[in-house]
């Protein structure tokens, strides 16, 4: 719809007496822009991806469901790595700090326990989950949830520090700017003095940090602690990705 309206509204400025270019060229490149990331949009939901009979199967059982697209699960399957892990291999333990990675059991059996030592099903993953509970084999996802809360404080932190930077950057151009109109009223005697005088009060005003400091100096992240322990029933094969992994193929969603 944006883009027809961009079309009549250069239709009708083209035949207006004088003919106004400026409103025809900021509507033709708005209805170009449109198209472009129309037609990305259309070619990743609508694109071919071949995959092994395994990697059909993890997209079915873990991703088809929540929306992701084949082409979005074949840029999210790219940034992982593959671990195997033996029998009674301890994957999460109970009281420790969670690594920053995220894991998804594809073959094999898992168990989970609390510090009571009672067995928690519903974060345990074992094939037949996928034809017994509701959720399917939601228990194959170790880690999850602490992404999850480390992606939201990474977005909380770059918005407040972008926050920051307008808010001390405004108030130096203010301040820069009204020492530079006293400057300019005072006589030309004085204009050397003034001029170091600026120089001084630009430095002691001038924002200690810039925007690409944003995500070079974050705050420190501090992991959660995990209050269950994980570990292996059989042999296993996971997917590991990490924290920075996984948010970048999530962001390449082109409808967002």
């Amino acid at each position: 719809l944006s883009i027809v309206g961009n079309i009549c509204f250069i239709c009708y400025q083209m035949v207006q007496n004088p003919i106004r270019y400026v409103p025809i060229g900021w509507s033709a490149l708005f209805a170009a822009v449109n198209l472009f990331k129309t037609n990305e949009i259309i070619l990743e939901r609508n694109g071919k991806v071949t995959f092994t009979v395994q990697q059909e199967h993890i997209y079915n059982d873990h991703f088809r469901h929540h929306g992701v697209t084949p082409k979005q699960f074949e840029a999210i399957l790219q940034r992982s790595s593959i671990r195997r892990l033996p029998k009674h291999h301890i994957i999460l333990k109970q009281n420790t700090m969670i690594p920053k990675e995220v894991y998804l059991v594809v073959e094999g059996h898992t168990l989970a326990h609390n510090p009571l030592g009672r067995h928690l099903t519903a974060i345990s993953s074992k094939p037949s989950n996928k034809q017994e509970k509701e959720g399917g084999d939601s228990g194959a996802w170790i880690g999850e949830m602490a992404f999850l809360k480390w992606w939201n404080w990474k977005e909380r932190n770059h918005s407040k520090r972008k926050k920051e930077y307008r808010s001390t950057t405004n108030s130096w151009n203010k301040d820069n700017t009204t020492t530079q109109k006293s400057n300019d009223n005072k006589n030309t005697t004085t204009t050397t003095s003034n001029n170091n005088e600026t120089t001084a009060t630009s430095k002691q005003h001038q924002p200690s940090f810039y925007f690409s400091d944003i995500n070079t100096n974050p705050t420190v992240y501090t992991s959660p602690i995990a209050m269950y322990s994980v570990t292996t029933q059989t042999d296993c094969t996971l997917l590991c990705w990490t924290y920075e992994d996984m948010a970048g193929g999530n962001q390449k969603k082109t409808d967002f």
